[in-house]
């Protein structure tokens, strides 16, 4: 079966951002495909020290919770990457965690694999895209295949919410739209 992991990289529990992750693993899940949530506010990730790709390529000297990511994001298919907008960036636990990455990359495992992404601001013009487009881009250094949302009204680069989460509409309705997507996508290079 697929498998479709979801990191949150808020260091708040139960937030924003992680409410509309939830919404797009549940609707992924609905389609049949197992899904994982990863919450970085319960993790202890040093970011990167900059090794050589040598080095980085064969296994990544830093020992600490990126070991249990790597393997979850190794067995996936999917990876949606989730952050709340600060001061119109990531938080700096979702860019450890995307640079830390880079050793799965150097591998060849990130290659090809389904990328989605989620951003929460609190205002209206909060930087949500900004943030999305910054993991997209990432996304496309990792060679991944990047999902859009369905062009439903909501959000054209992934998913993004404003304000409680839980109230916006809009919003919860982008994060269905993103994981049909991500479904559509995984059932696609599945069939081929």
């Amino acid at each position: 079966m697929a498998k479709v992991i979801g990191i949150v990289g808020s260091p708040h529990e139960n937030g924003n951002t992680e409410i509309l992750m939830n919404k797009v693993l549940e609707t992924i899940a609905k389609e049949g495909l197992e899904t994982e949530l990863i919450k970085l506010c319960n993790k202890k990730i040093s970011p990167c020290k900059g090794h050589s790709a040598e080095v980085c390529k064969k296994v990544c000297p830093l020992k600490d919770d990126m070991v249990e990511i790597y393997e979850k994001v190794t067995e996936a298919d999917g990876l949606i990457i989730g952050s709340p907008v600060y001061m119109g960036l990531a938080t700096a636990q979702t860019a450890v965690v995307m640079g830390r990455l880079v050793h799965l990359q150097r591998k060849g495992i990130m290659r090809n694999k389904i990328g989605g992404a989620i951003a929460a601001g609190k205002l209206r013009n909060g930087g949500q895209e900004g943030v999305i487009s910054d993991i997209v881009r990432w996304m496309q250094i990792m060679e991944m295949i990047i999902a859009s949302s369905e062009n439903s009204g909501t959000a054209h680069f992934g998913a993004t919410s404003l304000g409680d989460t839980s109230k916006d509409n809009g919003g919860l309705e982008s994060a269905k739209m993103l994981g049909k997507r991500v479904v559509e996508l995984i059932n696609i290079k599945g069939n081929n």
